[in-house]
């Protein structure tokens, strides 16, 4: 019964295991979708760094610049401070 877990190494997963890996609900609820200019605030794509950036930028009716979107892995649980940037690898995936 039961035995060791084996070590999955996030080099080796394919782009539909990376896709669900870094696919989130992110849900942001802004009173008008559009800014002064009439352009959407919430890009399509977003990754959680900008969240507070929208946020911020709409409250405060300031623009706050979006951070580029980065994506990282680590190879496995037991290496989590190795982390690996895995961008380009993530954009060529159709989310």
């Amino acid at each position: 019964m039961g035995g060791a877990v084996p070590i999955f190494d996030w080099r080796e997963a394919t782009d539909a295991q990376l896709a669900m890996k870094f696919g989130i609900l992110n849900a942001l609820y802004l009173s008008d979708p559009a800014g002064d200019d009439g352009r959407r605030i919430v890009p399509d794509t977003m990754s959680p760094v900008n969240n507070w950036r929208v946020i911020f930028s709409k409250l405060e009716g300031k623009n706050y610049p979006l951070l580029p979107d980065r994506y990282f892995i680590f190879p496995t649980d037991e290496d989590p401070y190795n982390s690996i940037e895995i961008t380009e690898r993530l954009d060529a995936v159709p989310r």
